[in-house]
């Protein structure tokens, strides 16, 4: 999905998080791809896992599996990642509509147990050396429990602050795209708003605010503008005008050539006469 992304306000935005808590943190949309991230390096533990085939398959389903979990809820997600470590993230969206996730992780819990550093050990790729194992696991952020949830309540806050600046929002042709795809394909049959929410996720009051801004007029009448326009393409195709108000989802022919007469200053016969003398 295209969106509209004021990354200057959002780089300096991550990086402040990054900066305070220690933790690296990520912004994606939500085709998975990496809008913008601090560091922009993965911790070694984290690299070194992603350089065998084997582990790299594995961070990218516990990711996934992570942004499908995500995205079914407005809470933060705090998981624990195939490898062992923190994770937390938040849905990103605008209007009610989600543009993307942000993410922060490769995080280590003091709290857990002794043996939990012969399980991170145990996730490297056995042709690493002992040395580098133990530099990786080492390096890991380690933060309390107290500490993570605080990080916790940061995330969600900038998550908020974020989309409050519209610093990420879905692209105008975006909408309108998807839109005008979904009214052509239902042309011979009743639009209601509810359908429209479904395809954007989105509320009532939210639809008829982004269709304001982006359409700048409202959803019913751009609705009926488009089923004028493909009428007038029929007509002008010499088809019936009974077949058209059918196929444009008017049950009554006369009801039809009332509406596109109003919009046209032409009755629908009036038209095809026009268009075939051209």
């Amino acid at each position: 999905m295209k969106i509209n992304i004021d990354g200057k306000k959002l780089n300096k935005l991550i990086k402040s998080f990054s900066i305070l808590t220690g933790i690296r943190i990520v912004v994606f949309d939500t085709d998975f791809n990496i809008l913008a991230e601090y560091p922009s390096d993965n911790c070694l533990f984290c690299s070194l896992i992603q350089k065998d085939q084997c582990g790299y398959s594995s961070c990218q389903e516990s990711n996934s599996k992570a942004f499908k979990l995500c995205s079914l809820s407005d809470d933060l997600y705090l998981y624990t990642c195939h490898a062992g470590l923190k994770e937390a993230m938040v849905s990103l969206k605008s209007n009610e509509h989600l543009v993307g996730f942000i993410m922060f992780g490769q995080v280590l819990s003091s709290e857990d147990s002794i043996g939990k550093y012969q399980y991170l050990y145990d996730q490297l790729p056995i042709q690493i050396n002992n040395e580098t194992k133990k530099k990786a696991i080492n390096q890991l952020k380690s933060l309390t429990n107290e500490q993570i949830e605080s990080s916790k309540t940061i995330l969600l806050s900038l998550a908020k602050y974020a989309m409050s600046e519209r610093m990420l929002s879905i692209a105008k042709d975006e909408f309108i795209s998807k839109l005008d795809e979904y009214i052509y394909s239902h042309l011979g049959s009743k639009i209601i708003t509810e359908d429209l929410c479904s395809l954007f996720h989105i509320s009532r009051t939210a639809l008829y605010e982004t269709g304001n801004k982006y359409l700048h007029k409202g959803i019913a009448l751009y609705i009926a503008e488009k089923k004028i326009e493909k009428s007038k393409e029929l007509l002008a195709n010499q088809v019936s005008i009974k077949e058209v108000a059918y196929e444009c989802g008017f049950n009554d022919t006369n009801y039809f050539s009332k509406v596109f007469k109003k919009k046209t200053k032409l009755s629908p016969k009036k038209f095809q006469i026009k268009e075939a003398s051209k």
